[in-house]
């Protein structure tokens, strides 16, 4: 889902940066981080609502143990998604300035972090599932970060202030909404594919 949304807005502010439209890029970033905001967090109140169901079919006729670690690491899960939506989101954005190496530096980052987070967590300080959810919570917001400051070293397309939320409009959200839920559906049909190829 949040690729979709970073393909959505690289695709979007590609397209300006063509047309050398650095006012619609700043405007397609900022209603872009504030989609991914907002799908971040409808998805985490929809999953914590749904939690108990959503385990249930994941561990599904597992012990009272193992349904206990699923649900933690769940809770880890879902509590990341405001965080990786932003993180997609900007990622997206940078790819459509051309700086499609930058992306690969910070999910490198992101994952080495996440190694390293796993080791300290489970492997020093015997920490198990709760660990997992602490090196997964602690590299996506520390991946947040990173990805804000560099989003700023391009200033001259992006700029993330209180200022510029005046910058959001129903139309963008819209043109966006569209190019997200094309990229989406053939997510789900490629995966649908693959499914029953497999």
């Amino acid at each position: 889902m949040f690729a979709a949304l970073s393909f959505a807005a690289t695709v979007m502010i590609a397209r300006s940066l063509e047309q050398q439209n650095f006012t619609s890029m700043r405007r397609i970033f900022v209603n872009v981080i504030v989609m991914a905001i907002t799908i971040g967090f409808v998805l985490l109140v929809l999953l914590s609502l749904f939690r108990g169901n959503i385990v249930s079919i994941m561990a599904n006729s597992a012990g009272e143990k193992v349904y206990y670690y699923a649900e933690i690491f769940f809770i880890g899960t879902i509590l990341s998604c405001p965080f990786q939506a932003i993180i997609d989101a900007i990622n997206g954005s940078l790819r459509g300035i051309a700086q499609a190496k930058m992306t690969l530096k910070i999910s490198l980052l992101i994952n080495a972090m996440y190694v390293v987070g796993n080791i300290i967590f489970i492997r020093i300080l015997n920490f198990a599932v709760i660990g997992l959810c602490f090196s997964l919570m602690l590299s996506r917001i520390l991946g947040l970060i990173m990805t804000f400051f560099i989003s700023r070293k391009f200033s001259q397309f992006f700029r993330l202030s209180r200022t510029q939320l005046h910058m959001l409009s129903l139309v963008d959200w819209k043109t966006i909404l569209l190019a997200f839920v094309s990229f989406a559906l053939e997510g789900l049909f490629l995966m649908g594919a693959k499914l029953l190829f497999n």
